[in-house]
């Protein structure tokens, strides 16, 4: 595999979907990242190094080396590369249910600790313990599988779950994101509870009393990708839910804030790969 680029699937805890673990380190612009929403499972995100920040639902986060994101199933995200370097993380895919047969689910309760704010705030000696397990699950990840690799990588994924846990529940909480205009901040909280019924940027900038390009300009900048394309991936991840629900396309399209299906089937395939038919069969009820 290229240096600096490991992405390891985990064998499946029985009937538990495939845990993702990627240790990554490469070259980053800002146009190779966009929006995206993972539909089924938990992602947890652990920052390194890069000029780098992060956007989740209507939540900007300037961060911090080795800081921890937790993002649940169907949030929108994506970081924001402010320019051009070396851009080094961890993530890793959990199922929901990961370790779910313990009386007290460690992903779950994770969940739980960090409702309404994705960054999780660890003790420094904790965040340090924490990193010591990712970096040696990327060590055991690259070498060879002498039959309990699985196992092993298990047991440090549930350690970290339980570490953070612990860490978090102790640690003092803020309740500021980021240092970002009021304008972005109030326009990401208004696009999360509203994206359907918004029809275009001209009347979310009149929401505001504010003109299109301005705003268009200040949410470019900050949030690194465009208002039209940060709506439409909302209204996207809307649809997947309804379509996973077993409602129909047209249905789907008129409910997400679309006028013509025509045109929701075009955008449905850009941002997922397949049409929301294709999807509903997939994933449906």
């Amino acid at each position: 595999m290229e240096s600096g680029r490991m992405v390891r699937e985990i064998c499946a805890l029985r009937e538990h979907a495939p845990i993702t673990f990627a240790h990554l380190s490469t070259q980053s612009g800002p146009e190779e990242h966009s929006l995206h929403v993972n539909d089924h499972a938990v992602e947890l995100y652990v920052y390194v190094s890069g000029d780098v920040h992060y956007v989740i639902e209507d939540r900007y986060y300037v961060l911090e080396k080795y800081d921890f994101l937790l993002i649940p199933p169907h949030s929108t995200h994506a970081p924001v590369i402010k320019k051009r370097g070396k851009y080094e993380r961890f993530y890793l895919l959990l199922p929901p249910d990961v370790f779910g047969a313990y009386a007290d689910a460690p992903l779950e309760r994770l969940l739980q600790l960090t409702a309404g704010e994705r960054r999780i705030f660890l003790p420094t000696d904790v965040r340090e313990r924490a990193m010591a397990l990712l970096y040696r699950m990327s060590e055991l990840s690259c070498g060879e599988d002498d039959g309990l690799l699985t196992l092993r990588l298990h047991a440090l994924l549930l350690e970290l779950l339980c570490l953070l846990c612990a860490g978090s529940a102790n640690a003092a909480t803020s309740a500021e994101a980021a240092a970002v205009p009021p304008l972005i901040r109030d326009t990401l909280a208004y696009i999360a509870k509203n994206a359907t019924e918004i029809e275009h940027v001209a009347s979310l900038a009149a929401h505001f009393y504010v003109s299109a390009p301005y705003l268009c300009s200040l949410f470019k900048k900050h949030v690194g990708v465009t208002v039209n394309d940060y709506l439409r991936a909302k209204k996207i991840s809307a649809a997947k839910a309804h379509l996973s629900a077993g409602r129909s396309v047209t249905y789907t399209c008129y409910e997400c804030g679309f006028n013509d299906t025509s045109y929701f089937i075009k955008v449905f395939r850009r941002y997922v790969g397949m049409t929301p038919r294709q999807y509903r069969e997939r994933h449906g009820e």
